[in-house]
């Protein structure tokens, strides 16, 4: 009940778009990062904010934060670790970023694709804070990107809200058969990781 499985992270980002935000909205984003953030941005006419990086130190610069979030601000997306800066959060700064976020009714969302690769999980504070979602995906460490799996975590009362737009087709029986021998073989993705 803390699981939403959807068609790889892009169909995650949809659904929230779909869910959270509407025209004079805007959501902030660490950037630059995974470029259908910005995408359905556009497509769902909602500003898209630039949370930057410093220039000379290639960490993320909090002051443009503060400057993008807002009372219209619906979500906040982290890429944590990110792409192409390989930048990460690390729990503690994280918990202070969705403290940030409840402050203005705002989700914060922490993209988890590459977290194998070196960024902690986040999957403890999905329980502390009722505004914090994660995606994950069987896309990267575990080489599967043609399976088109992902999914979405969050508290049990945000993934009921969320499983309304479950389509009835949201993955294949050949593709969770490949992702449920995949998770209980790690060695297969520690392998691809290394």
């Amino acid at each position: 009940n803390k699981i939403f499985v959807t068609s790889g992270i892009t169909e995650g980002i949809r659904v929230l778009y779909d869910f959270c935000c509407g025209p004079g909205d805007n959501v902030v984003c660490l950037h630059p990062t995974y470029p259908m953030y910005e995408i359905y941005a556009g497509m769902y006419n909602v500003e898209y904010r630039k949370f930057v990086y410093n220039a000379d130190t290639l960490l993320p610069n909090l002051e443009s934060l503060d400057r993008n979030l807002d009372g219209k601000t619906r979500l906040l997306f982290i890429a944590n670790p990110n792409l192409p800066i390989e930048s990460f959060f690390s729990i503690s700064e994280l918990e202070k970023l969705a403290n940030k976020c409840k402050e203005t009714n705002t989700f914060l969302v922490v993209d988890e694709a590459y977290h194998y690769f070196g960024a902690p999980s986040s999957v403890e504070l999905i329980e502390k804070h009722e505004n914090f979602i994660i995606f994950r995906t069987f896309s990267k460490a575990f080489g599967l990107a043609g399976l088109r799996i992902g999914f979405m975590m969050s508290n049990a009362n945000n993934i009921e809200y969320f499983s309304k737009s479950r389509s009835i087709v949201e993955s294949n029986s050949l593709s969770m058969g490949i992702a449920e021998y995949m998770l209980n073989n790690p060695n297969i993705m520690n392998d691809h990781v290394k």
